[in-house]
């Protein structure tokens, strides 16, 4: 009987160990696996180095403020008309008080092209013609509701209405006259014939012989006010009547 041939038998197990420390799906080859798949993870995830540099921001800043203008009226703008007596009252007629009037000006932090504009406050209580009868120039022209600013309410009946106008002629800036105009859109001006404000439209002011609005340091001169009172069966006389007339004026920029 022939001995077994272990030799053989062990080259082939050291063989077969050899190859399957070696073969896909061993511990060594998952081992190495795992180790690529993390540097690889490292490289891939992060890509900024540890020592990154630090930033710093700057910010520029600064308004650009524009020129302010401010209108001025002497006495706080009160055009008192004080004690009137109820027997003055001309019956079945409006009754004229007369002109008074009041320094107005307007300065500025720089040469501006400016102009105003007036609100009626009171513009619920106006009386449609109430100003018809009064005078606007030497030559006879007279004003119209487009000028007809209201006194106020008293017991629900308007007490009547005043005329505003800037009176033409008397503006100046500086030492330099200037005219008086008027446009409804801020875009085509012409002369006031008369100074007055009409409701609807802005005032401004420019050299002599042009008619478009200056650029002004300052504007002074005078404005103009006329009240009328309603007639005297549509007011409760028996009873004080305060006169309420209130009018706001805009400086608008151009």
């Amino acid at each position: 009987m022939k001995k077994p041939q272990h030799r053989n038998i062990r080259s082939t197990q050291t063989h077969c160990l050899q190859v399957c420390r070696n073969a896909p799906g061993s511990l060594a080859s998952l081992a190495s696996l795992a180790s690529l798949a993390s540097a690889i993870a490292l490289t891939t995830f992060n890509p900024m180095p540890a020592n990154a540099a630090e930033s710093a921001e700057i910010k520029v800043k600064g308004v650009i403020k524009p020129p302010a203008c401010t209108p001025n009226l002497v006495s706080g703008g009160v055009i008192d008309y004080g004690t009137i007596q109820a027997s003055a009252l001309r019956p079945n007629e409006y009754t004229v008080l007369g002109e008074k009037s009041i320094p107005f000006s307007i300065s500025c932090t720089a040469a501006t092209k400016m102009a105003v504009r007036s609100t009626d406050n009171r513009a619920a209580s106006m009386v449609a013609g109430i100003v018809d009868g009064v005078p606007a120039t030497a030559a006879g022209s007279h004003w119209g509701d487009r000028f007809n600013y209201g006194l106020g309410m008293v017991n629900n009946k308007p007490i009547g209405g005043y005329v505003l106008a800037f009176r033409q002629d008397t503006f100046k800036s500086g030492s330099q006259n200037v005219d008086t105009i008027v446009s409804a859109d801020a875009t085509t001006w012409k002369k006031s014939s008369m100074g007055g404000a009409p409701k609807s439209e802005i005032i401004s002011w420019a050299t002599p012989g042009t008619v478009l609005p200056a650029a002004l340091l300052s504007v002074t001169g005078t404005i103009m006010i006329n009240a009328v009172l309603n007639k005297p069966g549509e007011l409760p006389l028996n009873q004080e009547i305060p006169l309420d007339g209130s009018a706001t004026l805009e400086v608008i920029y151009l």
